[in-house]
């Protein structure tokens, strides 16, 4: 499993929760003690999580650690999936 996907698809879950609970970038980064910018690299796949951050932004998030990992293998599969397509068209 490429680390790359792994991080965008975790990024992609942390972005759908907070959007979930209508909360900003800026007011779940002044809950986690980070930055905004460090929240916008989070949700992009930039940078990695660690775990303790992992679980202080779940609990920001009312979510469980679990709600970013469970279905990883799933997303990081169809996205790679996605990405072949892409290719595949763009190189007919």
């Amino acid at each position: 499993m490429d680390e790359q996907a792994i991080l965008r698809a975790v990024g992609r879950r942390l972005r759908q929760r907070r959007r979930l609970l209508s909360m900003t970038q800026r007011e779940l980064a002044a809950t986690c003690a980070v930055s905004f910018q460090q929240v916008h690299k989070y949700e992009a796949g930039l940078c990695s999580i660690s775990v303790p951050k992992l679980v202080v932004l779940a609990r920001a998030l009312e979510t469980s650690v679990s709600y970013f990992v469970d279905h990883l293998e799933t997303e990081v599969r169809t996205s790679a999936d996605a990405d072949v397509q892409v290719l595949q068209a763009k190189a007919a």
